[in-house]
Order: structure tokens, then C-alpha cells, then sequence
């Protein structure tokens, strides 16, 4: 929750900060005003809107997309598991080429770096292709719905409270 406050404040202070610079104000005087705009009205606004309308967008699009989440992590580990199979692999390779001499041992460690390249490769794959199905599977019906109306009810609370955040800081910046 602290952090889709942070994110808030954030995108008003980038909005807002581009003409400060313009105007020749240095940082030290910036990081003063972010602490002044902290006790003005607009940012008590925006707690109060995000604690009163946000929060319980958030923790529903949490129950909704529970899953979506914990499939993302089986991708983690199929990356791992693949790319641990592929060093497996790689081993034995060179295990078989022990006994060889000559250019038949070149070719024999040319083709076991080859196949760990590849090997290497569809462990990513593993991971992008793991994501898509998982996209596939749970970021549909409920959870892109919960997710839909969590940012819909961060841009109404942003639109909301631009007008007295601007005048706000535009103070602050004059004053």
C-alpha cells in the first residue's frame, strides 16, 4: 500500500519537477519541497483517496491474480531446472569425449558446446514460454478485470486531486 502512495507522489513530483528545474532550482531546494509537499493538503487528499478507494482495489486484484502470481514463480524455476539440466548434459558430454584423441576430440567438444548453446537457449524459452502459458491460463475473467479496475481507480484518484496538487507545489515552488 506505502509503495501505490510512493507512486502517486512520485508521478506528481516528475510532473511537476521538469518546470522547477527550468526555473534554476537545485536539488537541495527540491528534496525541501518534496518534505513541504508531504504536510500539504493535496498529499493528506491522496493518502486519505488511496487508503479509502485504492487499498481495496489492491488487495482484491491481489485475491484475483493469487494464482497468476504463484505460476510465475513455477517459470522461475523451470528456467533453473532447465538450464541445470543443460550443465547435466554438458558433463557428460565431455565425459564421452575423454577417451577420443585428435580431431575426433575437437569435433566431439565442438558438438558439446554447440548443444549447450542450444540447450542454453530453450532454457529461456522455457521461462517466456512458461510466462505465455501462464497468461494464458489466469490473466483472464477476474484477475484482468480486479487488475483494469485498480489502475482505473489510481488515474480517477490522480485526476481527482491534480488541480490542488498543482496549485499546491506551483506554491510551494513560488513561494
Amino acid at each position: 500500500m506505502k509503495n501505490v502512495i510512493l507512486g502517486i507522489f512520485g508521478a506528481f513530483a516528475i510532473m511537476f519537477a521538469t518546470p522547477a528545474m527550468a526555473q534554476g532550482v537545485d536539488v537541495g531546494e527540491l528534496q525541501d519541497m518534496a518534505e513541504d509537499v508531504v504536510g500539504t493538503q493535496c498529499f493528506g487528499a491522496l493518502k486519505d483517496a488511496v487508503q479509502a478507494h485504492v487499498g481495496p482495489k489492491y488487495q482484491a486484484m491481489r485475491g484475483a491474480c493469487a494464482q497468476f502470481r504463484g505460476c510465475k514463480k513455477t517459470c522461475r524455476s523451470a528456467k533453473k531446472d532447465a538450464k541445470a539440466d543443460a550443465r547435466a548434459d554438458k558433463k557428460d558430454c565431455k565425459a564421452e569425449c575423454k577417451g577420443k584423441k585428435g580431431k575426433a576430440k575437437r569435433d566431439c567438444n565442438k558438438s558439446c558446446r554447440q548443444d549447450f548453446r542450444a540447450d542454453k537457449k530453450d532454457a529461456r524459452a522455457a521461462k517466456r514460454d512458461c510466462k505465455a502459458d501462464c497468461r494464458a491460463a489466469y490473466l483472464q475473467g477476474p484477475c484482468k478485470s480486479a487488475r483494469k479496475e485498480f489502475w482505473k481507480e489510481i488515474a480517477n484518484t490522480v485526476k481527482d486531486n491534480a488541480g490542488q496538487c498543482a496549485q499546491d507545489i506551483q506554491a510551494l515552488i513560488n513561494g
